[in-house]
């Protein structure tokens, strides 16, 4: 079973990424209900901050990530190897795209 700390912070990851990152499978629309042009600028990273570049890199800063860790996308078009999955309690991690345009990573 699942606490409710972790589902709520597995919860913000994914609402995190979902708005900063398109998914392959999503034909480039936003995964979120609102327009890209009406939603606002993600603030600066926060907290230690790993900047990834290749799809290994992002597996091992998921794997690694403690709480308040932001991890930054430079961007490309990343196959996942397997799932991007924390399996402890952390708060406050965030992953986002390394630009303000979603479109630039892909996952």
């Amino acid at each position: 079973m699942v606490s409710a700390h972790r589902l709520s912070s597995r919860s913000r990851v994914l609402a995190l990424v979902a708005t900063s990152i398109v998914c392959a499978g999503s034909g480039g629309r936003p995964l979120v209900g609102a327009s890209p042009d009406s939603a606002p600028a993600l603030p600066a990273p926060s907290g230690t901050v790993v900047s990834v570049s290749s799809e290994a890199q992002l597996q091992a800063a998921v794997s690694a990530a403690g709480s308040s860790t932001t991890i930054v996308i430079a961007p490309g078009t990343y196959q996942l190897s397997n799932t991007l999955y924390i399996n402890r309690a952390v708060s406050d991690v965030v992953i986002r795209g390394a630009t303000n345009n979603r479109n630039d990573v892909v996952l």
